[in-house]
C-alpha cells in the first residue's frame, strides 16, 4: 500500500503504483505492505525516436564519385542526436547509387551511373529520406592509339580515340570525335579515324 521507488530522478510513482518515467536508466520500484516488501527492476528507455532527418537533403555528384549522409534523429524530447552510424541506410536503385552499411563509410554514397535515386535512412518503422542526383562522369582526357606509328606512303591505318572519365571508366569515342589532319597534303583522317597518307 506504500509504494516508492529507488530512483526519484528516473521515475516518480503515485501511491496507486502509477509510475511515470522521468528520464531513461533502472530504477527498482519497491510495495511495502505491514511488514512485506515486494520489489522490481523497471528499465526506462530514453525518449522515443520521432523523426530522422537526412542531410544534404538534394545533392548532385558525377558518378564514381561519392557523397556522404548524415542522419539526425529528433526525439519526443525535442532533442536532437546524430545517428548516423545506428540507422539502416538504403538506396532505391543501387545500379545508380549504393550506399555503406558498415565500418567508418556508414552513409557514404557513391555514384554508379546517372540517374535519380532515393536515399533512406531507417530505425525501426521511423525513416527520413534524401534524394541524390548522379550525373554522368566527366571526361578527364583522350588517348589516341596507336600512338607514333609509321605508315608507308598510300596506305591506311585505323586510329583509336579511347575517352577516360572521373570514374576512371573508358570509352570509345572513335565515332564521336572530330578528326583531323595537322597536314592535309601528307595524310587524310576520315570521320570514323582512318588515316591515309597520300
Amino acid at each position: 500500500s506504500n509504494p516508492g521507488s529507488t530512483g526519484a530522478a528516473i521515475a516518480t510513482v503515485t501511491t496507486e503504483g502509477i509510475v511515470t518515467g522521468v528520464a531513461g536508466g533502472n530504477v527498482y520500484l519497491v510495495a511495502t505492505y505491514e511488514n512485506f516488501i515486494g520489489c522490481t527492476l523497471l528499465t526506462i528507455s530514453g525518449a522515443a525516436l520521432v523523426s530522422i532527418a537526412v542531410t544534404p537533403p538534394a545533392p548532385s555528384i558525377v558518378s564514381g564519385t561519392t557523397q556522404q549522409f548524415t542522419a539526425t534523429g529528433t526525439y519526443a524530447d525535442n532533442t536532437t542526436r546524430d545517428i548516423t552510424t545506428s540507422v539502416t541506410w538504403t538506396s532505391s536503385n543501387t545500379s545508380v547509387a549504393t550506399i555503406a552499411n558498415s565500418g567508418a563509410s556508414r552513409g557514404l554514397a557513391t555514384g554508379v551511373s546517372a540517374g535519380v535515386v532515393t536515399i533512406t535512412a531507417s530505425s525501426g518503422i521511423i525513416t527520413g529520406t534524401a534524394t541524390l542526383t548522379v550525373t554522368a562522369a566527366a571526361l578527364v582526357s583522350i588517348t589516341v592509339t596507336p600512338t607514333n606509328p609509321t605508315v608507308p606512303l598510300g596506305l591506311t591505318k585505323q586510329f583509336t580515340a579511347t575517352g577516360l572519365y572521373a570514374d576512371n571508366s573508358t570509352q570509345d569515342l572513335s565515332a564521336g570525335v572530330t578528326w583531323t589532319s595537322s597536314d592535309g597534303t601528307k595524310a587524310s583522317v576520315n570521320a570514323t579515324g582512318l588515316a591515309s597518307t597520300l
